[in-house]
């Protein structure tokens, strides 16, 4: 186990270890604290969650290609698309791309019409029909490294309706990018986007 590696690298010597407290059990917690006396072992959430946000070239690339496979394999998905396939389908069908691929699918909602309102749901049989508007929620991971994306499409000609709400959201999400600058909190970021989303009709 991680643990009992932790516990053979650093048997008797003199060490501070920073563990993540958010990923192990206490139990396992305790069995290094035993282990170990001649160290000191200190919680380490905080300090790894700092160290996490720089990012070195390679752990960009590894980020790009678990964004760029899931990327692809619901395009690759979408194209098979037809009247009949059910959500449940499209799920298998982006699992395969993406492990095609190399990576893995770690997060996957696709919901069809009435359901493209429902987050966080399991797939079902409901199936695509002409006009059926699609809602994606997905990521990968490669290496370890994941990707968390969110796309919308339609199946065949889309109702003027989901096509006025679908501006009115891209107006708000351009307002929102345009205004991305240093000092600015996503907060004013987030109400500019709901305040140009307002403005164009929604």
């Amino acid at each position: 186990s991680a643990e009992d590696a932790l516990i053979g690298v650093l048997k008797g010597r003199s060490a501070v270890v920073a563990i993540d407290e958010g990923r192990i059990r206490p139990q396992n917690w305790d069995k290094c604290v035993q282990a170990l006396p001649e160290a000191t072992i200190i919680p380490g959430k905080a300090i790894f969650a700092k160290a996490r946000m720089v990012k070195h070239p390679q752990e960009i690339e590894l980020l790009r290609f678990a964004a760029q496979a899931s990327e692809q394999s619901l395009l690759e998905m979408l194209a098979a698309v037809r009247p009949g396939v059910t959500e449940r389908g499209m799920e298998r069908s982006y699992g395969m791309a993406m492990y095609a691929r190399g990576a893995e699918p770690t997060y996957y909602v696709g919901v069809v019409d009435e359901r493209t309102a429902f987050s966080d749901t399991r797939s079902t049989g409901l199936a695509v029909r002409s006009g059926s508007l699609l809602r994606f929620d997905f990521g990968g991971s490669y290496h370890g490294y994941r990707a968390d994306l969110a796309r919308t499409a339609v199946y065949g000609p889309a109702d003027p309706r989901a096509e006025a709400a679908y501006a009115a959201v891209e107006a708000g999400a351009k307002a929102a990018i345009a205004a991305v600058r240093p000092g600015r909190t996503a907060d004013e970021i987030f109400r500019i986007a709901v305040q140009e989303t307002r403005r164009a009709g929604l």
